[in-house]
Order: C-alpha cells, then structure tokens, then sequence
C-alpha cells in the first residue's frame, strides 16, 4: 500500500500546481520525485511501530533474533520504497487524484490477494499458482517469515523464488527501481517543461 499514498500525492501535486512552484527552484528535477519516496518511507516508519507493538502484544516473536527482525524489517522498508516509485510512476500517469487513488490500489490488490500472504501457493490452480510464487510480494513474505524465523504453516514449495526469498526480494526491488525511478523522472521531465 506503500504506492497508494504516494500516487495520490503526487497527482494532487501535479493538479494543484505543486510542481509548477518547483520548477521555479534550481533543484534537479529528478530531487522532488526523490524527496516524494524518501519521505514516503520516512511517514511509513510509525505505522511500521504501531504494527511491531500490535503484533508484540498479540504475542508475535521473532524466533530467528533482534538482529535477523531488524533485518527483516530494513528489507520491508527497501521494498516499500521500490513500491513507492510505481506510486509515482501511477500519480504520473494518472489525470487526476482520485484515478490516482484507483489506479494505485490495482498493484496492491493484484500483489496481495495473488501472493502467498492470505493462502499457502500450494492450494491454489496451477497457473495461478505460478503467478503467486513468483510474486514479488510472495518472496517479501517468505524473507520477512524466514528472517523473523516464523514459518508458513506447511514446506516451502520447490520454487527457487520461494527457496531463496531474501535474493529474489532484493533483486525486485532492484529491478523495479531501475523500471520505475527513470520511467518517473523522464515523465516528470516531460511534463515540467
């Protein structure tokens, strides 16, 4: 949910003349779209808080150790940032803030409810059980219940992004910071001029 606060930020920017006042500033164009993720990440940190309390009251542990949760915890924040950019990307292309706000729920339904975050993969149809073990949100699950040493409730699937979680959820992360940061800059670029 990381982009859907953020494309709707950066919609109403875009409508509201934000952008047009920072154009005016000599400032690359690409700081603003930076600053917009770096303090998405920087809001979500109390609501990461809020969930550990919850979640430490309730009686969750992190069997693998503080260090191995803190890690954890650095990894879902790197993939919310990374989620962050399609957020820009989406309150880019958008026309307004509420098709923002429609369109950034779309990547956030799709990743969560076809992932292996509500169901184990193994129940589901073939084909859609291919789709959800290659979900990005898929391997961030399987990294944050392997660093937090929580298990699944069942074997892990013979799936190598399921297998190996912590690489395959740092490799999308890359791999959607290199789509989606100069997708959003070039589109910014364009239409700041």
């Amino acid at each position: 949910f990381a982009s859907a606060t953020v494309a709707t930020a950066v919609a109403t920017d875009m409508s509201e003349g934000v952008i047009d006042r920072m154009r005016t500033l000599p400032v690359a164009r690409s700081a603003v779209l930076i600053g917009r993720s770096v303090s998405n990440t920087i809001i979500g940190l109390p609501a990461l808080f809020v969930t550990i309390v919850c979640a430490l009251i309730v009686g969750w542990r992190a069997d693998a150790g503080l260090g191995r949760a803190v890690l954890g915890f650095l990894l879902l924040q790197l993939f919310g940032f990374a989620m962050a950019w399609v957020g820009i990307w989406l309150g880019m292309i958008a026309q307004s803030p509420q098709s923002a706000d429609t369109l950034s729920m779309l990547p956030a339904f799709l990743l969560g409810f076809i992932s292996n975050v509500f169901v184990p993969t193994q129940n589901m149809p073939t084909w859609l059980r291919v789709v959800a073990e290659w979900n990005p949100l898929s391997a961030v699950v399987a990294a944050a219940r392997q660093l937090f040493g929580t298990t699944q409730g069942g074997p892990v699937p013979h799936v190598w992004s399921l297998q190996h979680p912590i690489p395959t959820t740092l490799a999308m992360t890359v791999v959607l910071l290199a789509v989606f940061v100069p997708l959003s800059v070039r589109l910014y670029t364009r239409r700041s001029r």
